[in-house]
């Protein structure tokens, strides 16, 4: 399994991360991860790789990141470190420009949101983009 995760569980257990911790990677890793199997025949799955940790999925998540095309973005981390702020409400402005809808009777609007992005504690997370998301057979064999 360490193989898989590469240096992302020895960050893991050096940071010592606590709290609201959880999973946020590509659906290709679930995917991935969904293909092993133990030496008996039974499917370790999300649940067996991430002990019962909670996990989110996203595409907004780069699947290939690393050296090649097929390693992905996985982050780990105590979510409530991490801080947004919104710098106002979120602002609509009509584009009277845009023909294609007024022809119609509609009207094409755009919607802007101003927020930063933060962490209390950098410590709090840990990351890594070289988890292998290459195709796998059904029967790949792991020791879990």
């Amino acid at each position: 399994m360490d193989a898989l995760f590469g240096t992302l569980s020895g960050l893991i257990e050096n940071a010592d991360i606590g709290g609201s911790t959880g999973y946020l990677a590509h659906p290709a890793v679930k995917s991935t991860l969904n293909r092993y199997r133990t030496n008996t025949g039974e499917l370790v799955g999300v649940a067996g790789f991430l002990k019962g940790e909670a996990s989110a999925w996203s595409t907004l998540i780069p699947d290939n990141g690393g050296a090649n095309a097929n390693l992905a973005h996985i982050f780990y981390g105590n979510w409530s470190d991490l801080l947004i702020g919104y710098w106002s409400s979120v602002d609509l402005l009509l584009n009277p420009f845009a023909t294609e809808m007024a022809d119609r009777g509609g009207a094409f609007l755009h919607a802007y949101l101003d927020a930063d992005v933060s962490v209390r504690h950098p410590e709090s997370f840990a990351f890594t983009d070289s988890f292998p998301t290459q195709q796998f057979a059904a029967s790949t064999v792991v020791a879990a």
